[in-house]
């Protein structure tokens, strides 16, 4: 007779199929160095709810737009257009909420938008 694993050494056998929040960020490389965009591509499980994406960018770039979004598809893209107003770092963070079974769940991503 086997011994009864614990759940959460069970996760390590059983990997999820697929992740239920999915980002990616891609940065235009075509853009200049003192302005330009990116994309969010995302898919979402039908199960969440109130999703949600809040961008924070570093001292050294301005979001052109709205910096709080929700995303009310499975999937899609965001193009998200930014301004270099100095020479200091250059990144962005995007920042995913959602709600899944009344609980909150959270995912982080970060791009580095610097030109060189």
């Amino acid at each position: 007779m086997l011994p009864e694993l614990h759940p959460v050494m069970l996760q390590h056998f059983k990997p999820p199929q697929s992740a239920p929040l999915n980002v990616t960020l891609s940065a235009d490389r075509s853009a200049s160095a003192r302005e330009g965009a990116f994309t969010i591509s995302y898919y979402i499980h039908p199960d969440y709810h109130n999703v949600k994406a809040e961008l924070v960018s570093s001292k050294g770039v301005k979001v052109i737009g709205r910096s709080t979004m929700y995303l009310t598809r499975i999937e899609g893209e965001q193009s998200i257009k930014y301004q270099a107003i100095s020479d200091d770092s250059q990144k962005v963070r995007v920042r995913i909420s959602a709600v899944h079974k009344d609980m909150p769940i959270i995912v982080e991503k970060r791009i580095n938008l610097s030109s060189t």
